[in-house]
């Protein structure tokens, strides 16, 4: 009978022992548990400063496009100024090429 009492007994603290583990083991879960959220947290917030510094890119950049928009524009009106004033000039350039060759005609056939 001892003997199985001692058994028991031993058995007894082994479970306490094996509970005060588990127990033990179950705040740790729970310590890493909260760490691990904090760690998650602090991430998230990184991540969030990360997307508004790119948000604030995407505004620069789309303030760069809209003045570029506005020089491409700026450009193809010059561009079609220069075309028309260009046009003129030629107009000008052969309707004095063909004066001047009437008037050499008329010269030379007056002769």
């Amino acid at each position: 009978m001892a003997v199985t009492e001692a058994r028991v007994v031993r058995i007894e603290s082994q479970v306490e022992e094996h509970g005060k583990m588990l127990g033990s083991l179950r705040d740790d879960i729970v310590r890493l548990e909260e760490r691990m959220d904090r760690r998650f947290d602090a991430v998230d917030r990184r991540f969030d400063g990360i997307d508004q510094r790119l948000s604030g890119i995407d505004r620069r950049f789309d303030g760069i496009d809209q003045r570029l928009g506005s020089l491409e524009e700026k450009m193809d009106r010059r561009f079609d100024a220069i075309d028309a004033k260009m046009s003129r000039q030629f107009m000008w350039l052969a309707g004095m090429m063909v004066t001047t060759l009437a008037a050499m005609l008329a010269s030379v056939l007056a002769r």
